[in-house]
């Protein structure tokens, strides 16, 4: 079913899905305890439905109705009473316990303990037993709010019970549906009622007490005010939290603003802190550009998501710059800080999109020459990443697409110095010495070692090892130990492929294609033109030494032996 039908669906209703409207509406007759029955299906419903669909609003907010004799029964409070006479607010006692007896003398102190102590247990009570509760001390419920939210602010408490929600939804019904249109729109008034007294309570705001508020007189002044101390709470909030403040405040709320001039900027940054505040990074940049045409997203990098990255540079959206720009100005964003800024996520995303989407060819005759110049300056732990995104990029560009090669063919520097800072070699060298070559040591401290006596059959036994395991190691340490080990590489290369030919053994480690690239430099590099053209040697060099690794040639690799000074004949040789 596609995105449009599941929003008609979730709107209109129908067997599989009815509406919302329908399901509040039947709170009014259902039995008290199909009540949480109803508030969870449409809970469900509300984060099934599809980004950016906005559902209708209820035709009231909810309402939890309260009937003492059904909650007090079988509730024994006297021996709580004796003790709240006495002053005394014991926590063991239950919340029904607490509805059930006379609080006329109940303070606010009392109430803060009493909240304080059953916000941080695990114990879960009804909507009707809190809303008895609170209504019964409704006189120092305000005060005792304040001194809740101070209380909980001093002592750095986040409050997590799972009654939390409930005593929210609770206080929306006793509070804010008291409210006058006048006290919506003052800002002074909104903000002390948010900021303040309701705050610790906030990361837990059910979709339904959202999209109440968001019917409510709201100016853009005070929406964008409650949209900040939601944002003050976003890392406190699951996913699912998060979500359901985009979907069941934010944009109900903006879809039906759209002439409130408090609403608009001409500052992309202003504009999208102040009516998304931190949720922008659920939003996908389409809707973004729908609700503000002229919105630009290159001058808000620093606040988009990984996706969000993705989505500028592969998807074909109204930028006032072209596409080139846009992708050379997110690369740009991206390597000052690659790891900071989640390089890797934003490329594995860009892949994804771009194989959805079919990005046009323009995208990645940008997007690959700008990474593969990036290579020489990225940390080495990111270089396997950065080059393993050019290979996939290259492979799902359009056939008919040129990408424009690489002025000359990478090279990979290396420094021993931090290549083999903290690699400690000293016993390995010692079973060298022995003519040992063990397989438990890693590349690194091979590499860091004195290779001086290391043999051609020393150096077969090692690729073996390294070649057939799932580790994986940069090109640079693979060049530190194939330079050390050059006089004997060439025999080595042969005796690995004989190897590997009567053992029936295809290599496949994740490492495989970093050996050729680096095999690449040392040795094809370093060939002359006549070489090139000399069937008999490329013959012996291809089909003999580097026969097991041609499964796992690199684009890089291939675009450069592309450019070499072959003859049809050996052209020929190899891709036969």
């Amino acid at each position: 079913m596609g995105a449009n039908q599941s929003c008609t669906v979730s709107q209109r209703g129908n067997v599989a899905f009815p509406r919302s409207e329908n399901l509040y509406m039947s709170l009014s007759y259902v039995p008290p305890e199909l009540e949480h029955i109803i508030y969870t299906t449409v809970d469900q419903l509300r984060g099934n439905s599809p980004q950016g669909c906005i559902l209708p609003r209820p035709p009231s907010c909810p309402f939890t109705r309260v009937n003492e004799t059904e909650i007090c029964y079988r509730t024994n409070s006297s021996e709580l009473q004796h003790l709240l006479d006495m002053g005394q607010v014991p926590c063991q006692y239950s919340v029904s316990e607490y509805a059930c007896s006379e609080l006329s003398g109940l303070t606010a102190e009392h109430l803060t303990q009493l909240l304080m102590c059953k916000l941080s247990s695990n114990m879960t009570y009804s909507k009707g037993t809190w809303k008895l509760l609170l209504t019964k001390t409704s006189a120092v419920l305000d005060e005792a709010l304040i001194m809740f939210s101070h209380m909980a602010s001093n002592m750095s408490l986040r409050i997590m019970g799972p009654s939390v929600t409930d005593v929210l939804d609770v206080l929306g019904e006793l509070r804010l549906e008291s409210l006058s249109y006048m006290q919506w729109q003052d800002i002074d008034f909104i903000s002390s009622l948010f900021g303040d007294s309701l705050r610790p309570f906030l990361p837990f705001a059910s979709g339904d007490l959202l999209q109440c508020v968001s019917s409510k007189n709201l100016t853009c002044e005070t929406y964008q005010y409650i949209v900040g101390e939601l944002s003050h709470h976003f890392d406190d909030m699951t996913e699912e939290q998060a979500e359901d403040v985009l979907r069941s405040f934010i944009l109900p709320f903006l879809s039906r603003n759209t002439s409130d001039s408090g609403c608009f900027s001409n500052n992309s940054m202003e504009w999208l802190t102040d009516n998304y505040g931190r949720f922008s990074v659920l939003v996908p940049l389409e809707s973004l550009f729908d609700r503000n045409q002229d919105f630009d997203p290159l001058e808000v990098l620093d606040l988009l998501s990984p996706k969000q990255m993705a989505e500028l540079m592969v998807l074909p959206l109204p930028h006032a710059q072209g596409k080139d720009e846009v992708i050379s100005r997110v690369l740009d964003h991206l390597l000052e800080s690659p790891v900071e800024r989640n390089l890797p996520e934003v490329l594995g995303l860009t892949i994804i999109l771009a194989t959805q989407h079919e990005a046009p060819c323009e995208f990645y005759q940008v997007i690959i020459p700008r990474l593969r110049g990036s290579l020489s300056s990225v940390p080495r732990e990111l270089e396997p990443v950065v080059r393993r995104a050019v290979e996939q990029l290259d492979r799902l560009s359009p056939k008919d697409c040129f990408v424009p090669l690489p002025a000359e063919c990478p090279t990979t520097p290396f420094n021993e110095s931090r290549i083999c800072d903290g690699a400690n070699s000293t016993v390995l060298q010692s079973h060298l010495a022995a003519g040992l070559v063990p397989c438990n040591f890693s590349l690194e401290q091979y590499a860091c070692a004195e290779l001086s006596g290391f043999t051609a059959h020393n150096l077969t036994n090692l690729l073996m090892c390294k070649l057939s395991s799932n580790m994986t190691y940069s090109r640079e340490t693979w060049k530190l130990l194939l330079t050390k080990t050059s006089a004997v590489l060439d025999e080595a290369l042969i005796m690995f492929s004989h190897m590997a030919s009567n053992m029936s053994l295809w290599v496949m480690g994740p490492s495989v294609t970093h050996v050729l690239d680096v095999l690449g430099e040392l040795r094809l590099e370093s060939l002359s033109d006549m070489q090139w053209e000399d069937i008999d040697f490329i013959s012996s060099l291809f089909g003999d030494r580097l026969r097991p690794f041609l499964p796992f040639a690199s684009g890089e690799l291939l675009h450069c032996v592309s450019r070499k000074n072959l003859t049809c004949e050996t052209y020929q040789y190899m891709y036969a």
